[in-house]
């Protein structure tokens, strides 16, 4: 499952659109 987390956050933190950023928290 951590492994899963990560792969979630890896993509989101690349991406790290501003106007996404409430969407992520």
């Amino acid at each position: 499952m951590r492994t899963a987390g990560m792969a979630r956050v890896v993509p989101q933190r690349q991406h790290k659109p501003q106007s996404h950023v409430p969407d992520n928290g």
